[in-house]
């Protein structure tokens, strides 16, 4: 019997400690998987390797992209010829009128989509008055020789005569002093519309413009007002001029009559924005080539930024985000928004395509107003993008 018995206890050794190292086994990979995760969630330990181990250089991703908060889009069954975005939800328009001059001055609210009429028998014409006190409109009377302005007061939807008379465009120097065009001259203003001194007739710069292209007369001189822009320290007043088969950016100074100078010229400039730094971005064709272009004011070059048909520009307030459209018809058409670095454009994104019609943009803050139009038709969008 105890032979046996001792026998039995032999068997049973060696099984017993498999099952028991087996079990050993089992403990420590429970342990192990679980002091993986804790050392997975606690202090982590990060290895630069150099780029030289890479065949070509570690991308860096944008520290930050476009990103559009909202849209907000209305299609009305007219079209809109002009617009001026006055803060986020309000813009002035100027749309068909059954009257002498075919327009009216109306306000429009994006968000509410409601719209409300200013003024009947309008010219061509909104400007802005600073810190949003108003508007200034033109309106005719009986035949075209007969117009007036007045002022629109945006607080509290008040009309009143304005004391310069037909103005059709501003440029504001300083808070009391701007620049107008009546038609005729372009006259240094006060606030409050009264006329200091003339600047320059409409004649005399065509004269000018004509004596430095040899052109026999200047009525072959078309410039063109709405062009008209300040440099950034606000003492030259640059404009573009059509003449034949040729563009150029002009300037003359506010403060002495001595003339005017060229400052860009090509085969077909049609827009150009006036950078801080004296630098012109300009879209049109230079050199046989069309598309988006950078002149550096002190080597008199031009770089190309964007190659294509490019349909209208429009820089941010802080002149460091650019919007342009791009197409080459209604039905393949691209609205861009890039970064402007220097000479350069930096992560260009599309935000819309396809827009119907002839497009207009403009900046207001972080809001990008885009209008597309055609005969009976607006499509009218604000992008909110975020500060970048």
């Amino acid at each position: 019997m105890n032979k046996s018995k001792n026998v039995g206890m032999r068997k049973t050794m060696p099984n017993m400690l498999i099952l028991s190292a087996m079990l050993l086994f089992f403990v420590c990979c429970i342990y192990g998987v679980s002091d993986l995760y804790m050392l997975s969630k606690g202090n982590s330990r990060t290895i630069l390797l150099s780029d030289k181990q890479f065949a070509g250089k570690l991308t860096v991703p944008p520290d930050s992209t476009v990103k559009i908060e909202s849209i907000i889009r209305q299609v009305y069954d007219f079209p809109i010829y002009l617009f001026k975005a006055i803060d986020h939800n309000s813009v002035v328009i100027i749309s068909p009128d059954r009257s002498f001059s075919g327009n009216k001055l109306s306000m429009l609210w994006l968000e509410e989509n409601k719209i409300k009429d200013i003024a009947g028998n309008v010219s061509y014409v909104i400007n802005l008055l600073r810190k949003e006190k108003g508007l200034i409109y033109t309106q005719y009377g009986q035949d075209w020789d007969v117009k007036s302005a007045y002022l629109y007061d945006l607080s509290n939807s008040k009309i009143s005569l304005y004391p310069y008379n037909a103005v059709e465009s501003l440029l504001f120097i300083s808070e009391d002093s701007y620049i107008g065009f009546d038609g005729e001259s372009f006259n240094l203003l006060q606030d409050g519309g009264e006329k200091k001194r003339m600047l320059y007739s409409y004649e005399e710069l065509s004269n000018l413009v004509a004596e430095k292209n040899d052109l026999k007369q200047s009525v072959d001189v078309q410039i063109l007002l709405e062009s008209l822009q300040l440099s950034y320290e606000q003492k030259d007043v640059y404009f573009l001029v059509q003449m034949n088969e040729k563009a150029v950016i002009y300037r003359f100074d506010v403060n002495k009559k001595n003339g005017i100078t060229i400052m860009a010229s090509g085969q077909g400039i049609e827009q150009f924005k006036v950078l801080g730094n004296g630098n012109l971005l300009l879209y049109g064709t230079i050199e046989g080539t069309k598309g988006l272009f950078m002149y550096d004011k002190n080597t008199a070059t031009y770089k190309l930024l964007k190659e294509g048909v490019i349909w209208g520009i429009a820089v941010d307030e802080e002149q460091t985000r650019v919007a342009y459209f791009s197409g080459e018809d209604s039905k393949n058409n691209e609205i861009h928004v890039a970064y402007l670095e220097g000479n350069k454009l930096l992560y260009d994104t599309v935000i819309y395509r396809n827009l119907e019609g002839l497009p207009t943009l403009q900046w207001s803050k972080n809001d990008l107003f885009v209008s597309g139009r055609v005969i009976n038709r607006t499509e009218f969008l604000r992008f909110t993008l975020n500060a970048w």
